[in-house]
């Protein structure tokens, strides 16, 4: 499968950036359901590492969003 049919299903492109985190997330999820439930601070302490994470690329994406359109904004008024 080539990368641009890849890009056409956001969702692919999505799970497997994120297989790592869901992976990080579930595997102590599910020790916690099966072994001992002390695998749940695990989860919860890698479900807030994702979170955080999420939040600060989210935070950057819209700054920089604000910015390009800024310029972009100041490069019509100049014309």
């Amino acid at each position: 499968m080539r990368w641009e049919e890849e890009a056409a299903d956001p969702l692919v492109v999505w799970v497997r950036w994120h297989l790592v985190e869901l992976a990080g997330v579930g595997a102590p999820l599910g020790l916690a359901v099966t072994v001992s439930w002390w695998f749940a601070v695990l989860a919860a302490g890698a479900a807030s590492a994702w979170a955080a994470q999420e939040a600060r690329q989210a935070h950057r994406h819209r700054r920089l969003n604000t910015a390009a359109t800024t310029a972009i904004d100041a490069s019509e008024e100049s014309e």
